[in-house]
């Protein structure tokens, strides 16, 4: 019987901001229960990719971003960054989308390429998403700059000996970066210097696991796009209500909202959760228990639920203890 994974960013004990109506009613009426996994873990395990060991975000990341025919474990992204040095620390802050032209990172990676020649360097979809190929690099962070904005990146900084060739690799980028005329430019005109890259998501190549949960996927993000590719699922970064009714009533499928890793398609439609909740989910609230569509499974950062034909009507449910929030926060991190 056809279902819905339905793939929540930023889903987190209540404290976040408030849901749109529908969103709260959803959220209600479904059964919960703690996570097994981290949300990228869960993606991958509904995707029919083994995720109980690495958590390769950069090699898929890579696959699509760069249009590579299949998964290389080698490749880790290498998004740039301003590191702003006080007293006491070191933030990192990261470029919002639109902050970085596409010719600042073709000059900036054209200048690694040729004075770091030991490693392959290339732009994504994005000229905020870059990527290296450095196959001894051992060591490197799973949280990107997104998740480490406004943060003192010290803390995510190994002294481990595996790091070492991280920590090499991440401060020869930084004399290479520094000395770009492009950052003169972008001080001009009231920009953060690009004078960093972060270095991320390396960590071997996936896995096959069990056989995929679900026929397609859908959702305009790069690590979905790369994951759904190398599982041999059918791939979309966006769909109306009737396409998804539709597509229900014969096989399951796996919606994401928002783009935690980065939009797959920059220029393709982004179903954040608020247009899911306007767009999307009367109508799926509605078809529920129809043509098949037996049930909404739920993935949050924190609880994992589902709402079957029979839990709409439970009236008595007002509230619940999830809500929506950033889907980059890390409260528990320093």
């Amino acid at each position: 019987m056809p279902r819905l994974s339905l793939f929540m960013p930023g889903l987190r004990p209540v404290g976040a901001a408030a849901a749109p109506a529908a969103l709260a009613r959803l959220l209600a009426r479904a059964d919960w229960q703690p996570a097994p996994q981290t949300l990228p873990r869960m993606l991958l395990t509904q995707l029919g990719l083994a995720a109980d060991a690495a958590l390769p975000i950069g090699p898929l990341c890579a696959l699509h971003d760069l249009a590579l025919t299949s998964v290389d474990a080698g490749w880790c992204r290498a998004d740039p960054v301003h590191l702003r040095a006080d007293p006491r620390l070191v933030l990192l802050l990261a470029p919002g989308q639109g902050e970085v032209a596409v010719e600042e990172a073709a000059a900036a990676v054209a200048a690694l390429n040729a004075q770091l020649p030991e490693c392959e360097w290339r732009v994504g979809r994005s000229p905020e998403r870059w990527y290296v190929r450095a196959p001894d690099l051992e060591h490197s962070s799973p949280y990107g700059p997104a998740w480490l904005s406004g943060r003192s990146v010290t803390p995510f900084i190994s002294r481990a000996p595996s790091a070492r060739r991280w920590r090499g690799l991440f401060n020869d980028a930084q004399m290479v970066l520094h000395a770009l005329p492009l950052n003169e430019l972008r001080a001009a005109r009231g920009l953060t210097a690009l004078n960093a890259l972060w270095l991320w998501g390396s960590d071997g190549a996936p896995a096959a696991g069990p056989r995929p949960a679900v026929a397609a996927a859908i959702g305009n993000d790069v690590l979905l796009a790369g994951a759904a590719q190398t599982a041999g699922v059918a791939w979309t970064p966006a769909a109306g209500a009737a396409e998804l009714l539709t597509r229900l009533e014969r096989e399951d499928l796996l919606l994401m909202l928002d783009a935690p890793w980065g939009a797959a398609l920059p220029d393709a439609p982004l179903m954040t959760l608020e247009t899911f909740a306007h767009e999307l989910l009367p109508a799926l609230w509605r078809a529920l228990g129809r043509n098949g569509f037996e049930a909404i499974e739920l993935f949050g950062e924190t609880a994992c639920g589902r709402l079957r034909p029979g839990g709409r009507w439970r009236f008595w449910r007002r509230a619940t203890a999830l809500a929506p929030g950033d889907c980059h926060d890390l409260p528990e991190l320093p």
